[in-house]
This record gives structure tokens, sequence and C-alpha cells, in this order.
């Protein structure tokens, strides 16, 4: 069996969600429709719906659910919510138990999901698309352009 690989990108997408929409975000509600906490975005920003028992299908069969929680970690590339969890305070250097670094704890504030999505995923993934940063280009010198006199 192969180690989950961390979905830097989509943790990144939540926090820039949440960001971008401040008034559907609600750390102490996994999810009521339009608003949720952080697993609850997690959840709905990969595609995948939540019950109104903050069940999230995962299979064919009605009873192939699993909790809003367990599922966002999944979908975020690990194991469940304990797995997550205890990355996190490994990361924060807190220890297992500390409710305060829970990955998707009631009581995180939005700096608080920002480290810890910090410590667990590393910075900011840059964009595929992003090409090479201005401060690295060279410097443009219009001299480069002219056709060479001796030719």
């Amino acid at each position: 069996m192969t180690a989950p690989t961390p979905n830097a990108d989509l943790a990144y997408k939540v926090l820039d969600h949440i960001d971008a929409h401040p008034e559907s975000w609600d750390q102490k509600r996994w999810w009521c429709g339009t608003s949720g906490c952080y697993a609850g975005w997690t959840v709905e920003l990969s595609g995948e719906r939540i019950d109104e028992g903050n069940q999230v299908r995962v299979g064919p069969d009605e009873f192939d659910v699993v909790h809003v929680g367990e599922r966002a970690a999944q979908l975020l590339g690990f194991d469940g919510e304990a797995h997550l969890n205890g990355i996190a305070w490994e990361a924060l250097g807190r220890p297992d138990d500390d409710e305060d670094a829970e990955a998707f704890g009631a009581c995180n504030t939005r700096e608080d999901l920002g480290r810890i999505v910090e410590a667990v995923f590393g910075p900011r993934p840059a964009p595929a698309d992003e090409g090479v940063p201005v401060s690295e280009l060279p410097e443009y010198n219009p001299a480069d352009e002219r056709p060479d006199a001796a030719s």
C-alpha cells in the first residue's frame, strides 16, 4: 500500500475560497447547504456533496458513506481525520491531544487554518502556468533587438 499524497492545491484552494467568500465560512458548522467549515468546503470544492447528516457518499450503496471530516481528510491526501490531526500536531509541535491544533477544529480562526495548512502542506504551490517570475527575467536592453550593423 502506498502512502497518500498530500493535496496542497486543494488545501490552498479552500483557504482562497474562505478568503473570497468569508460570509460562507462557519468553522463551527460542518455544512448547512450554503456555508460550512474548512472540512465542508474541502468536500464541496472537490465536487462531492454532503447530506443533511454531514455524510458523504463514497460508493453506490446507501451505506457507503463517511463523515464529512473523514472525507475531507481523505481528499486532502490523508488516511482520515485522525491521521491529518496527527500530522498537524507534529508539524505545529503540539501535544497529540491539543484540540486547538485539530485541522478541522471549531475554534480555529482563519489565521489558525493558514498556519495549519502551511505547517502540514508546506508553502503555497506556484501555479503550473506561472512561468518565470519577473524578478528573474534578464534586464531588457533595446540594443539587443537591433540588427548587427556589421552584417
